[in-house]
């Protein structure tokens, strides 16, 4: 006979989990802009800045673990037993003058 069985139990783990902030300071500066520099630092536009931020998600995965063979194997022997044997002879006499009718019960 081959048994399987599984079991499960709880289980807890740690895990790090990443999120991004965005700061915006201003600081003051004095310093001079190049030609260049001056042109862009009045042009309209947008800057665009994306926070990412992790979640944990929890997923269950079967994986194998282990392979079981399971094999059977035949084995023939001979024993020699000893028991008494019984049998039950009857023997039955015919009385003269009687006939016997035949037997239709038996088939050839």
């Amino acid at each position: 006979m081959c048994e399987a069985s599984s079991a499960s139990a709880p289980v807890t783990r740690s895990i790090e989990l990443e999120k991004e902030r965005i700061d915006v300071s201003r600081q003051p500066a004095s310093e001079p802009l190049s030609s260049r520099e001056a042109e862009r630092a009045f042009e309209e536009g947008e800057i665009e800045v994306t926070a990412k931020s992790e979640e944990p998600v929890v997923e269950k995965q079967a994986h194998v673990v282990e392979r079981v063979n399971v094999a059977k194997e035949a084995e023939r022997r001979t024993e020699t037993i000893e028991e008494t044997e019984r049998r039950r002879d009857i023997e039955v006499e015919r009385e003269a003058g009687t006939t016997r009718e035949p037997d239709t019960t038996r088939k050839p």
